[in-house]
């Protein structure tokens, strides 16, 4: 790794001013992005809770470098994704998901449906933090990074049987559906993204029908 002091960066996380703060959460966001080592190393310094904490009371613009960090720490590491979560991620993302810019709410988007992904007791608790109709609004309203992030996100919470009916019953069929025949998809990931929630969300016979039902083959 080159010489970057994270533990600064962390130290301006916690005792910087409010600009400060958002500056620090945007280089650890991009230092993450750079690889494993970078992303153990920055959560091995305590950038975590700072990074809660920012997304609790930080501005508009700084909940939005906040959740982009934690999205880019958390990847590719289950115990990661449990730290966060132990740190109280969960309450302050939702409401970014409900109340943020569209640009935030896309990223909360993102790391909700992180955090859902290889565990049910996880699963279940942001499902059961009324994550449903906001990510249902996105796949609706929100720009093609928007829905791809809701429709990553719904993919994870539909792992669990329990979860993928209500799913359905949220509205979320319809959006997905209208995602692929209006042919707006232009970014690969984002198709396979909704590929794979709906696919997913086919696991029992009523939704197969419900999915056939609203035009998605």
């Amino acid at each position: 790794m080159q010489q970057i002091n994270v533990e600064s960066i962390v130290w301006l996380l916690n005792e910087g001013s409010g600009e400060q703060k958002g500056k620090a959460a945007n280089a650890l966001g991009v230092l993450a992005a750079q690889g494993e080592q970078w992303r153990a190393h920055i959560v091995d310094s305590g950038a975590l809770r700072p990074l809660v904490a920012l997304l609790k009371n930080g501005s508009d613009s700084d909940k939005g470098e906040a959740a982009g960090a934690m999205g880019n720490l958390v990847a590719g590491s289950d115990e990661r994704k449990a730290l966060l979560f132990s740190a109280g991620a969960l309450k302050p993302l939702v409401a970014l998901l409900k109340e943020g810019s569209e640009d935030a709410q896309a990223l909360a988007a993102n790391v909700l449906g992180l955090l859902a992904s290889y565990s049910e007791e996880r699963r279940m608790q942001v499902f059961n933090a009324d994550t449903m109709q906001p990510m249902v609004k996105l796949l609706k309203e929100g720009s093609q990074k928007s829905k791809a992030m809701a429709a990553i996100a719904l993919a994870q919470l539909g792992k669990t049987e329990a979860i993928r009916a209500k799913i359905v019953d949220a509205g979320a069929l319809e959006p997905l559906a209208a995602l692929v025949r209006e042919g707006s998809l232009t970014n690969r990931h984002t198709r396979e993204s909704v590929a794979s929630a709906l696919e997913i969300l086919a696991g029992g016979d009523a939704n197969a029908i419900q999915i056939r039902a609203v035009g998605f083959q």
